[in-house]
């Protein structure tokens, strides 16, 4: 069995694992739904830039392609359609320039210089790279060039800078541009698809920086081409300024591959970093987690986690698409592994491991501390308990603990003991005690059994009890029982009740007894010694005496519970009873103390002196019995000498003697029917006892035998008893 030092270590071992576990479980589910969210909020963001980007410049393409004006073609004044373009640019910082080639050579396009930028990086590149490149005065807002055909086949480039008013600040003429739109990719693309297109990242030409241009074709009298410009710098810019996990990564591509922009731990990467002469495409990056997000079914909008191939790390992945006008989409896309989410959780769980078996180490002495003195309290709880069961009632225990409910049990306990002691006064504890270790129940019914059955009176009690007041009888008749009792309980012997001044008392039950009639003859001599020294308290007083009366037989009974379901007595019923109680009686007749049955002189022989008193058919019963006067123990005897007899209990040897010359009278009167002899026999025992009124008595019952041979004829040695 576990000790309670066990159970609670055990207990708190599990409750510590319990909770770190629901922490743990709990934690990761958080933070794994952080990082959903996370990853969720930031692709949806990063996709929401790229509409801002990108829709002004597919509106732009697809109202502006449809206005008349844009296919005038144009002249060396400003365009009819530029007031439209550098209000359009104006309103959108996010455009670099608006423009339009037509299929006769000619170009026409208005290049915005911001005032205020969208963003650091388009600060330096846009404001300051755009002036020092195209030479522009400091106050420059937007840039006009135009190029017109001349005679003979040649081109003219003419620039004018423009402040915020729409006031020329300068100008300047290039002779023999080499830029020809029709030579352009978005040129030739929105041409051959004739609709809108959206470029592969390329260096634009009049800034020499990466963008990608979307283009829509128009027609007219002379057909042309629409184009807006986009710097990779915005979505770079805001793609940098997001904040990642620390392995998280981010990417904007085409539809097809191609990169736009992509963003790790070690930086970013745009696709204006070409390989190997071409621009940037996925499976450069060296990534595979990115790529499978980027594979991921678009109807699968929802961050989920995937296993990648080669590690058992999942990842959560997400895509987002944005559609694009023309053919060619783009899309979000970003991979994360879950650790990034779920790792500090894990950190936070190990340390609360460490710091949970720290305190369970620290806390087991605690533990053992209280679980000690807990179970200390406990222990003398069920030792004393042990002793309540074998009814040992008077060992007192001290449980000193400031645990409530063992206090109470304490408490409990001791008022148990007290209802016990103070009802062990009206049951007898010794036969509940026998009982419980016969391992008896409270079950009515009983068992056959060979008992020696011990029946006791006082002599004359109803005349004491007119004499003294019930107070008085009541203490001392209470004193007299005691002494009662402790003799027969000396001896094995279970007082079964108490019959207003007579007692009950049984051997052999409820525990087996062997030597049960020897243990019986030893209980009766030692309560009848135990009397006449209360008796010699009470003469010595002026009280008058209990003198008793004692029967004592041997024969088979049913004992057990006799009684009702609610309240049963332990008792022994049968005919071997009413013996025991008729012999009991026998005693006024004879004026013996005790008297035992034929079957208890029997095997009471060589160990007590008996002698043979009559051969009687006691009132209400059938069979004659033989019973005789138990004198004490025999002084030759083992018990005597082994010391199991009381000193007082054994006789001397003139009281053997007598009893054998006793026994010799017996059978001169009873056996042989030697009157004369028998009388001489009893009046000498009579003159040498003449406090023995039986032996005169018998004296005179052989005289007038032998005087009277007519009635000796009719004499019958059985007696018949007409009253108790």
């Amino acid at each position: 069995m576990l000790n309670l030092f066990t159970i609670m270590a055990a207990i708190t071992v599990l409750v510590v694992l319990a909770l770190t576990g629901f922490t743990y479980v709990q934690g990761r589910s958080v933070a794994e739904a952080t990082g959903r969210a996370l990853s969720r909020e930031l692709t949806a963001k990063v996709a929401h830039r790229i509409e801002t980007l990108f829709s002004p410049a597919a509106v732009l393409a697809e109202m502006s392609s449809s206005l008349p004006e844009i296919a005038t073609p144009p002249d060396l004044l400003i365009h009819s359609a530029g007031w439209y373009i550098m209000q359009a640019l104006e309103s959108y910082p996010t455009l670099y320039s608006g423009y339009m080639g037509y299929a006769d050579g000619r170009f026409y396009q208005l290049i915005a210089v911001p005032e205020r930028a969208a963003s650091p990086r388009e600060d330096l590149v846009r404001a300051r790279t755009v002036r020092l490149t195209h030479g522009a005065p400091p106050e420059t807002r937007f840039i006009h060039r135009v190029i017109l055909p001349r005679p003979g086949g040649d081109r003219l480039q003419i620039w004018t800078f423009l402040d915020r008013d729409r006031v020329m600040l300068g100008s300047r003429i290039d002779a023999h541009p080499r830029y020809d739109p029709r030579a352009r990719p978005w040129y030739a693309e929105a041409r051959a698809t004739k609709a809108t297109v959206m470029t592969d990242i390329y260096t634009f030409a009049s800034l020499g920086l990466p963008g990608l241009t979307l283009a829509r074709p128009f027609d007219g009298n002379v057909p042309g081409v629409l184009g807006i410009d986009l710097t990779l710098a915005s979505i770079a810019d805001f793609l940098a300024a997001q904040t990642l996990s620390p392995n998280g990564r981010l990417l904007v591509a085409t539809s097809d591959g191609q990169v736009i922009a992509y963003r790790n731990r070690d930086g970013l990467r745009t696709g204006a970093e070409y390989v190997r002469g071409r621009p940037l495409s996925l499976g450069d990056l060296g990534d595979p987690a990115i790529a499978r997000a980027l594979v991921t079914d678009a109807a699968t909008t929802d961050v989920h986690v995937v296993e990648m191939a080669g590690t058992q790390e999942p990842m959560l992945v997400r895509r987002m698409d944005v559609a694009m006008p023309g053919t060619r989409d783009l899309a979000v896309a970003m991979a994360a592994p879950l650790s990034d989410f779920t790792g500090p959780v894990d950190t936070l769980i190990a340390n609360s491991l460490l710091f949970a078996a720290a305190v369970a180490l620290l806390g087991i002495p605690l533990t053992w501390l209280v679980a000690r003195r807990m179970s200390r309290a406990l222990a003398l709880l069920a030792e004393d308990a042990g002793r309540v069961q074998r009814l040992d009632l008077d060992h007192g225990v001290r449980v000193q603990t400031i645990v409530r409910e063992i206090h109470d049990l304490a408490r409990a306990h001791t008022m148990m003991k007290e209802s016990l002691r103070t009802f062990g006064l009206y049951v007898p504890k010794d036969l509940v005690r026998q009982i419980l270790a016969a391992g008896g129940s409270a079950e009515p019914g009983g068992q056959r059994r060979e008992l020696t059955l011990l029946f006791t009176d006082i002599a004359d009690f109803t005349t004491i009890a007119e004499t003294l007041p019930p107070e008085d009888l009541m203490v001392r008749t209470s004193l007299y029982f005691e002494e009662m009792t402790a003799a027969i309980n000396a001896h094995g012997g279970v007082i079964d009740k108490f019959i207003g001044d007579a007692v009950m008392a049984l051997w052999n039950a409820p525990t087996p007894t062997d030597d049960h009639v020897t243990l019986g003859c030893l209980g009766a001599l030692a309560a009848r010694d135990r009397v006449a020294a209360f008796n010699a308290g009470l003469a010595a007083r002026g009280v008058p005496v209990f003198r008793t009366r004692f029967g004592l037989h041997v024969g088979e009974a049913v004992v057990g519970n006799l009684g009702s379901s609610d309240r049963m007595d332990y008792s022994a019923i049968g005919a071997a009873v009413n013996t025991a109680s008729r012999i009991e009686g026998l005693n006024k007749v004879y004026g013996t103390e005790i008297l035992v049955s034929e079957p208890v002189a029997t095997r009471a022989a060589g160990r007590f002196v008996l002698r043979e008193i009559d051969h009687v058919v006691p009132k209400g019963a059938h069979a004659p019995i033989r019973v005789f006067e138990l004198m004490g123990v025999h002084p030759d005897a083992d018990l005597a000498a082994s010391g199991r007899a009381d000193p007082a209990a054994v006789v001397d040897a003139a009281t053997v003697d007598y009893a054998r010359r006793w026994a010799e009278a017996q059978d001169r009167l009873r056996r042989a029917g030697d009157w004369a002899g028998a009388r001489d026999a009893f009046a000498a025992m009579a003159a040498a006892r003449p406090d023995d009124t039986l032996a005169a008595s018998f004296r005179d019952l052989a005289d007038g035998l032998a005087r009277d041979p007519e009635a000796a004829v009719h004499w019958s040695e059985v007696r018949r008893m007409e009253g108790k």
